[in-house]
């Protein structure tokens, strides 16, 4: 009789913290919306990382689509090929190669969108492996103070070179570039100063200078 008292005693014991360990994860679990809704601040902390990321993505994109306007401009223009087929070619595939930028920025707002999910998935695995090893109420808090960090984690995080090399290789653009830096080398090599791609000279009482 004793012996079967002693073995009630170690099954309930064992009930109760699996009990314990069963109210923990549920807790942890709320967290994380497992088995209900979305919680709010995911959706919210979701927007702003996305709001963020097509904010820098989309002004970089901006940068390098303009440059590359002028560039097509000034080399046609150059070469008296305004209004050409060849020039109207170049200004479509410069329309596509900013379109594809647009694509390219999506998927990398939604990579980093996963990037926060996939963390906080393990930090909602790491919490639940530390109540299955014994812990208590700190699991808990380290779910939630692991949520944040995962948030600052991605809002922080390195963001992906979507512009460069976007317009490469579009008519007329090398032929500008060549000549932005062959006006750059003639300046130096005069030791006068350059303004975009002319050299303009100034009338003196002593003779022409340029500035």
């Amino acid at each position: 009789m004793g012996g079967d008292g002693g073995d009630n005693s170690a099954a309930q014991q064992q009930q109760a913290e699996e009990a314990r360990k069963e109210a923990l994860r549920g807790q942890i679990n709320t967290l994380f919306g497992v088995g209900g809704a979305t919680p709010q601040n995911f959706t919210d902390e979701e927007n702003t990382l996305s709001s963020s990321l097509r904010g820098y993505y989309g002004d970089e994109q901006k940068k390098a689509h303009d440059e590359a306007e002028r560039q097509l401009r000034f080399g046609a223009s150059n070469t008296g090929n305004i209004g050409s087929t060849t020039y109207a070619d170049a200004e479509a595939k410069l329309a596509d190669q900013n379109r594809l930028g647009g694509i390219k920025m999506e998927e990398a707002v939604q990579r980093a969108v996963n990037g926060l999910r996939s963390s906080r998935e393990n930090t909602r695995l790491n919490s639940i492996n530390l109540v299955n090893s014994g812990s208590g109420a700190d699991a808990v808090n380290s779910a939630a103070s692991g949520l944040k960090d995962s948030f600052n984690a991605a809002q922080a995080g390195q963001r992906e070179d979507l512009a460069s090399g976007l317009f490469q290789n579009l008519a007329f653009t090398k032929k500008a570039a060549d000549s932005a830096n062959q006006g750059a080398q003639l300046a130096q090599l005069l030791g006068v100063k350059s303004t975009g791609n002319a050299l303009f000279p100034t009338k003196t009482t002593s003779g022409t200078v340029y500035n």
